[in-house]
């Protein structure tokens, strides 16, 4: 009962990441993703008390902890259920290491408020090229955890 209950618990924190992207790709990524310096000024005085990672560092722990307990539960039960609780545990920490490559740097340079032209347009690029690919990933992770859940025979 525990098992079906956690392998839930991974769909909708999956399920809430997932619309937490699709949330910043359509509300808030279009105001900013001119890459102009105004833009950028109007972001980081948008988030001046607050930003995305109070939604999503809690999202992304708690589906660590819950892909961890759950593939130690399915462990010895062997099979496709295993291996994808498996697959989540590694896109969700494969995003957490995405986040502090590649996002953080960029963040902070658009939090600076030092801005060049040239450089800004490249880093929005960049970011957004990320973005895009981080959103197919966690896509597939949400695919995969409903997956699990169906297959689980506990």
């Amino acid at each position: 009962m525990i098992t079906i209950i956690l392998l839930w618990a991974i769909v909708l924190l999956y399920s809430f990441h997932f619309a937490g992207h699709l949330h910043n790709i359509i509300a808030n990524v279009p105001n900013w993703s001119s890459g102009k310096v105004e833009d950028l000024n109007r972001y980081s005085n948008f988030y001046h008390k607050g930003n995305n990672t109070h939604y999503f560092a809690p999202v992304i722990f708690a589906s660590i902890l819950k892909c961890l307990v759950t593939l130690i539960l399915v462990w010895n039960s062997g099979g496709i259920t295993r291996n994808l609780v498996a697959a989540d545990l590694i896109i969700v920490v494969g995003v957490l290491i995405s986040v502090f490559t590649i996002f953080r740097s960029i963040n902070k340079y658009f939090a600076s408020g030092q801005y060049e032209a040239t450089k800004l347009k490249s880093q929005v690029n960049k970011w957004l090229l990320f973005n895009n690919i981080r959103f197919v990933i966690i896509l597939c992770g949400l695919i995969i955890s409903i997956w699990a859940l169906n297959s689980y025979k506990g």
